[in-house]
């Protein structure tokens, strides 16, 4: 049986939100998938996700890799802009319109949203294939899961970060 991250921890997401995340975050979103246009066409996926802290400024790094194409996406967040209500998590991951999965694909996407649509997330791109990274700034973050445990302990330990965050 595998027991999701949270459950393999000791450590509560709400007293200790950043610590919870920094050891948890990692292995509950490791997503490793198919997927494509049809059954006969699906491309290998394999993305990960690292955080760390330096105070209220959450680094994200999504490390992927699809077919021949690999990418690390780099996000900068400065938690106490967020609002934890912009904390969400769904069901299942978006895929463009008829395309397939297969494998142990992700069960929920959590994203991380900046109120208002206010573009306050530092982005960087590396692709490695000698272009340069590509910078920008976003609204928002997705990150894939698996199992809806890992997803809920994870909405709340970011709400709770925002919150402690946020307060004077």
């Amino acid at each position: 049986m595998v027991m999701p991250a949270w459950a393999q921890s000791g450590a509560d997401a709400t007293s200790d939100p950043i610590g919870w995340l920094q050891r948890n975050l990692g292995g509950a979103a490791c997503v490793v998938y198919d997927v494509g246009p049809s059954a006969q066409r699906l491309e290998h996926v394999t993305e990960n996700t690292e955080v760390q802290f330096e105070g209220c400024r959450m680094t994200l790094q999504q490390a992927a890799v699809r077919g021949a194409h690999s990418e690390v996406r780099t996000y900068h967040v400065p938690l106490a802009a967020l609002d934890a209500g912009a904390v969400t998590s769904f069901a299942g991951f978006v895929l463009p319109e008829g395309w397939t999965s297969a494998g142990d694909v992700p069960t929920h996407t959590i994203q991380l949203a900046v109120p208002g649509g206010q573009r306050l997330i530092e982005s960087s791109v590396e692709t490695f294939d000698g272009t340069a990274p590509r910078q920008s700034r976003t609204h928002a973050v997705d990150m894939l899961v698996r199992h809806q445990e890992n997803a809920d302990q994870i909405v709340r330990a970011l709400r709770r970060a925002i919150e402690q965050c946020r307060t004077p």
